[in-house]
C-alpha cells in the first residue's frame, strides 16, 4: 500500500493500480491483484489463505457485535480506529482456541479476557481518567453485575476537561451471544456529581442481566464531563474528554 503524493488525487483503477481513499489515512494505492477468486476459493494450495480469511471475518463480525452491543453509550465517545483495534483483539482471542481446526477457531471457544482494559476512546484512557480502585462482580446466579469505586475527591482526582463543572459515571454490561449474532445491554449511570475538592462516599453501580445466562458478559465503566449552567448539564462534547472502556469478561467457555 502506498500513499499519494501528487497534487491530483486518483480513484479507480489504472492499469495495475487501483488508487482508493481512506477515511483514516486518506489517498492510497496500491497493485491490483491477478489472482482470480475462484482460485482461491477452490485451490488446495489456497487452504491456508482460505482458513486466515474465515478466521479473519468471523473476528471481524464478533468486533461488530461488541461495537453494536455497547453502541448506545459509546456512540460520543470513540476514536475512529476502534474497529482496527477491536479487530486485532478478537483475532487474539480466537487463536486461543484449544480444540477447533485452523479456518474454524471462533472467539466463544478461545479467551475474550484479551478484551479487559479496552478502550473505546484511546485519547481519554479510563485508568488516566479515573484513577480509583474498582471492583467489579458478576453474579450469574442472580443475574446482577455491580462495580464499585473507592470514595475520592473528584477536583483532586479526576483529570477533568477546562469548562466541566460535574461529571457522571456509567456502566453497562453486554450479554453477546456470537455464534447466533444475538445480544443485549444493559446500563446505568449516576446522577451529576460535582467536580469538588471533597471526599464522596464512593460510586456503585448495579445492572441486570439474564438469570443464569452462559454467554459471555461485557461491563464496561466509563466517565463523562459536564457543564452546569442555570441548572441544566450539557455534556462536552469534544471527543476527547469521555472515557470508556471494558473492563471486565466473564465467559464460560462452550
Amino acid at each position: 500500500m502506498a500513499r499519494q503524493k501528487s497534487v491530483t488525487r486518483l480513484q479507480g483503477t489504472i492499469g495495475e493500480l487501483t488508487f482508493y481513499r481512506s477515511r483514516q489515512d486518506g489517498f492510497l494505492a496500491r497493485e491490483k491483484t491477478s489472482i482470480d477468486a475462484a482460485r482461491i476459493r477452490t485451490d488446495p494450495r489456497f487452504a491456508r489463505t482460505r482458513e486466515n480469511g474465515a478466521e479473519f471475518g468471523h473476528a471481524g463480525a464478533a468486533g461488530k457485535l461488541v461495537r453494536m452491543a455497547f453502541m448506545p453509550v459509546v456512540a460520543g465517545a470513540r476514536d475512529g480506529r476502534v474497529t482496527s483495534r477491536l479487530l486485532k483483539l478478537m483475532m487474539a482471542a480466537l487463536k486461543a482456541d484449544p480444540e477447533s481446526a485452523r479456518g474454524a477457531r471462533t472467539v466463544s471457544k478461545g479467551d475474550l479476557r484479551v478484551l479487559e482494559g479496552f478502550e473505546f476512546n484511546i485519547r481519554a484512557r479510563l485508568s488516566a481518567t479515573l484513577p480509583v480502585p474498582v471492583t467489579r462482580t458478576v453474579d450469574r446466579a442472580a443475574g446482577k453485575a455491580q462495580v464499585t469505586i473507592d470514595p475520592f475527591a473528584a477536583a483532586d482526582t479526576l483529570v477533568a476537561p477546562s469548562g466541566a463543572t460535574h461529571y457522571r459515571v456509567l456502566m453497562a454490561v453486554a450479554e453477546i451471544n456470537f455464534s447466533t449474532g444475538a445480544w443485549a445491554m444493559d446500563s446505568h449511570q449516576t446522577t451529576e456529581l460535582p467536580l469538588d475538592h471533597a471526599v464522596n462516599d464512593g460510586v456503585a453501580l448495579e445492572v441486570a442481566f439474564a438469570v443464569g445466562t452462559d454467554q459471555p458478559l461485557m461491563t464496561l465503566l466509563g466517565i463523562e464531563f459536564v457543564q452546569e449552567v442555570n441548572g441544566l448539564y450539557y455534556p462536552l462534547q469534544d471527543g476527547v474528554s469521555s472515557a470508556l472502556a471494558i473492563v471486565q469478561v466473564d465467559q464460560v467457555k462452550p
